[in-house]
């Protein structure tokens, strides 16, 4: 969620790039994934998160245009 919650903010923010949030993102989602699952018994695990965000990173960097697009629209609309 709170990786989630960066990048809804980071398309809203006036000028941002998109392919730097989607990039950040998934660099959050990893830092995550690696802080939670540390240690050799968590192998498994941290590998099945770092799938995930692979997965959730191709998501937003091929689907979310239309998001990042809109939002934009809103930011160039409220941001002086």
């Amino acid at each position: 969620k709170a990786a989630c919650d960066e990048h809804d903010i980071c398309y809203s923010v006036k000028n941002s790039g998109k392919g730097t949030c989607d990039n950040d993102f998934r660099k959050n989602m990893e830092h995550i994934c690696r802080s939670y699952y540390t240690g050799f018994q968590n192998s498994v695990q941290l590998g099945n998160c770092l799938a995930a965000v692979g997965v959730w990173y191709i998501a937003v960097a091929e689907k979310g245009h239309q998001a990042y697009n809109d939002d934009q629209v809103w930011a160039q609309s409220h941001c002086k």
